[in-house]
């Protein structure tokens, strides 16, 4: 039998399909308190509440949370979450001056 070789990203996608597909509402809850932006202790919770609040694209959130002020590497998901509650993608960069 020879072996199967499979792309180190299929295999990653396909372990966040199978662990997101499983999780209940309590596990939702606790991803909420994960960190999305480390340089500024923000979590998806904060990203979150300032969308509800009213944030329609990154550079709403860089504007109250300062997300995407230090390394940039929290605005990709940021917008992905604003995507996913909104519908459609501002994606106004928010560029560290």
């Amino acid at each position: 039998m020879e072996p199967i070789f499979i792309n180190l990203n299929v295999a990653l996608c396909l372990i966040i399909i199978i662990i997101c597909s499983s999780l209940s509402k309590n596990d939702y809850q606790a991803q909420l308190n994960m960190y999305v932006c480390i340089c500024h202790g923000i979590k998806e919770k904060d990203i979150q509440q300032a969308i509800d609040a009213g944030a329609e694209s990154v550079r709403d959130l860089r504007k109250k949370l300062d997300l995407g002020s230090q390394c940039g590497k929290c605005v990709c998901y940021a917008a992905k979450m604003i995507k996913n509650t909104k519908g459609d993608l501002n994606y106004d960069l928010a560029i560290a001056v």
